[in-house]
């Protein structure tokens, strides 16, 4: 159990029992009696009360709990759902930890509130997992999760941090419309079909290392735009297997960071860039990006949590704004060289029919 004691239920019994011994609600037996199953489920929950109910392992022939509320943190760690997993609407007013669960059949969370923590790292969907207009009020972990099929965050609110770190999406990844109120981690993420964030909200949303072999989207997307020098987005070391299908599309860039990421193909239309001070003309955030601070938030903003700073530090340290510090040796502010780079590859695309990448004549300048 998550306790790290042994279950004490009875051994179960039936024509298709693992060979280890198991309880009822832990064995995998796929003709074992789903009301006897359910009935012991609901005395778990029971006795959990406003504690902990511990589904440690367990193994749901089904799981109907569309529209309930769980007052209990629930434990479901590396459960298995051997049937189509409803959760629609359902409330958890406590932490719900999905960590190493495995859904072999469709995952429902649509509209699910998860009040506190909403953990599924490593968690694993063999089919669809909708979490669409899902409301996420604390962090929503889903660290090394596997998505097999198509996963939907449409309209998903994510309050506070959105943790999909070295997550992997076989099929499409639908987050259009989502709100992610803080910080979205996608470091080293993979894409491997559609990635669509048309519309979606995001003040800070981190791809470093995230690779994208299919299209993406991001149409209307709303990213950081305030007088701040902080980023958002980032695609520092983002990989376009098919830049060609990668369109930015009436969004604001002017905070985003595109340096060690080819953009010579991708397509920018209609989008805005930062503004050069003087002249007007515009200009890449790599500029100005704040190399000292990597992020914006100050003890009293977040309680004095200094876990959350040090881990955005550590996400951005090694590949992000620090590629951007000159040598020690040199008398420039920044990189110079890399910023001139990035350019160059602008200079093959164009917004508005127009070439960013002619103000490298600038940074040439700057950096002789």
């Amino acid at each position: 159990m998550n306790d790290g004691k042994r279950c004490g239920r009875p051994i179960h019994y039936g024509p298709h029992s693992d060979p280890t011994p198991a309880c009822l609600m832990h064995s995998p037996d796929p003709e074992k009696s789903d009301a006897a199953f359910q009935e012991e489920f609901e005395v778990t929950l029971k006795v959990g009360g406003d504690g902990i109910a511990d589904f440690t392992q367990f193994v749901f022939p089904s799981a109907s709990y569309r529209g309930r509320e769980f007052s209990a943190k629930c434990v479901f760690h590396d459960a298995t759902f051997m049937r189509a997993a409803d959760f629609r609407s359902a409330t958890f007013t406590q932490d719900a930890d999905f960590g190493g669960a495995t859904f072999t059949q469709n995952a429902h969370c649509g509209r699910a509130r998860f009040m506190q923590g909403g953990n599924f790292h490593h968690a694993k969907f063999a089919q669809d997992a909708d979490f669409g207009e899902a409301t996420f009020t604390q962090n929503a972990k889903f660290l090394n999760a596997t998505f097999t099929r198509d996963a939907y965050f449409f309209r998903a609110k994510f309050m506070r941090e959105a943790h999909f770190d070295e997550a992997k999406f076989i099929q499409d990844a639908d987050f259009r419309f989502a709100t992610f109120t803080r910080y979205a981690y996608f470091f080293r993420a993979k894409f491997m079909q559609d990635a669509d964030f048309s519309r979606a909200t995001s003040t800070q949303i981190v791809f470093v290392g995230a690779k994208f072999l299919g299209p993406a989207e991001f149409r209307g997307t709303r990213f950081r735009r305030d007088q701040k020098p902080f980023p958002g987005p980032v695609f520092s070391l983002a990989e376009f297997s098919r830049p060609e299908a990668v369109i930015f599309y009436k969004t604001y860039l002017g905070q985003a960071l595109f340096h060690n990421c080819d953009v010579s193909q991708v397509n920018f239309s209609s989008v805005e860039w930062r503004q050069r001070k003087g002249t007007g003309k515009r200009m890449v955030f790599e500029e100005e990006v704040d190399l000292e601070t990597r992020n914006d938030l100050s003890p009293a903003q977040d309680n004095g949590k200094r876990m959350h700073i040090e881990l955005f530090k550590e996400k951005l340290d090694p590949d992000d704004a620090k590629d951007l510090s000159p040598a020690k040796d040199s008398a420039n502010k920044r990189d110079y060289g890399l910023i001139a780079e990035l350019y160059q590859q602008l200079k093959k695309t164009t917004t508005n029919g127009k070439t960013i990448g002619r103000r490298a004549t600038f940074i040439t300048a700057k950096w002789r």
